[in-house]
């Protein structure tokens, strides 16, 4: 598919795009669309989904690391809460610190591929808008290891989060 989609650019779409001053698709409403032949139009949509098959792949390729990430981060917390030596407050410190730098790193690329105009276009939101997808993505990306690291530090929180999965873990016996 990547070379005919090769192919296709060569011979046939590069003489059509070397003809034109303007693009043949645009948003915008000031300039003149003109009529695309059909195998232009088809040739155009074919090598555009190949990139788009690319794409895609390369956002799943990114959420499987942000959820790797967040594992970790969850593992770390529960081997910095089982650990049975001293420097405990330090460790502790660092778990926080790396969860705002794990929350500051996933945030910038979330933002950053909102932004992106041919992203926007393919997500089908706002172009340059963080939207409540954004916000629904950050969210889900940062709430398990935000709960971790609160039911670390805080045993009651932690009684509290066990008391809801008693009776599940009752039910599997």
């Amino acid at each position: 598919m990547a070379k005919t989609a090769a192919v296709l650019i060569c011979k046939m779409l590069i003489p059509w795009w070397g003809h034109e001053p303007e693009p043949a698709v645009s948003e915008d409403p000031r300039l003149k669309l003109q009529d695309l032949c059909v195998s232009r139009a088809l040739a155009e949509e074919f090598t555009g989904l190949v990139y788009v098959n690319f794409l895609v792949t390369v956002l799943l390729r990114m959420r499987t690391q942000v959820i790797c990430a967040s594992g970790l981060y969850v593992l770390l917390v529960l081997a910095i809460g089982v650990y049975p030596f001293e420097p405990h407050p330090a460790l502790q410190s660092l778990t926080v610190i790396l969860l705002l730098a794990l929350g500051a790193a996933v945030g910038f690329v979330y933002a950053e591929m909102h932004r992106e105009a041919i992203l926007s276009r393919l997500t089908s939101t706002n172009i340059g808008e963080l939207g409540l997808d954004f916000w629904v993505k950050l969210a889900s990306a940062g709430a398990i290891p935000l709960f971790s690291l609160l039911a670390a530090q805080f045993p009651s929180i932690n009684q509290y989060l066990f008391s809801w999965l008693e009776p599940a873990l009752q039910a599997m016996k």
